[in-house]
């Protein structure tokens, strides 16, 4: 891994295994790092458009999907939802959750990304 981190979320995308976004050397971090199993070698794929951590991410129909979080730490939590194709390496704004999350879980059911509620 490029630099040790934490509150980050770890998928597996095109068959690498991505950790995205989290806490590193004292900043939140913006980036998707994967690393290619066939190879041994990690490479940032993408940027977000918002550091964040927590964060939560899946992926689902073969995009990933990156959810909430907060921009620094032991602030607020975000509602975003953002949306990156691998295809055409592009970064889509999808609809806000009801509410800001961050600490949470994500998954995909059937036709729909569910966050589990307490």
């Amino acid at each position: 891994m490029p630099a040790p981190r934490y509150g980050h979320a770890a998928v597996c995308l095109d068959g690498k295994l991505c950790l995205v976004g989290g806490f590193s050397a004292s900043k939140v971090v913006d980036t998707v790092d994967c690393l290619n199993p066939a190879t041994g070698v990690w490479s940032c794929i993408t940027r977000m458009p918002t550091p964040l951590s927590p964060v939560s991410a899946l992926v689902w129909n073969q995009k990933l999907y990156v959810v909430g979080g907060s921009i620094k730490t032991n602030v607020t939590a975000r509602a975003e939802v953002n949306c990156f194709d691998p295809r055409d390496a592009t970064w889509h704004s999808m609809p806000q959750m009801q509410s800001r999350r961050a600490f949470h879980g994500l998954v995909a059911l059937s036709s729909a990304l569910v966050q589990p509620t307490l």
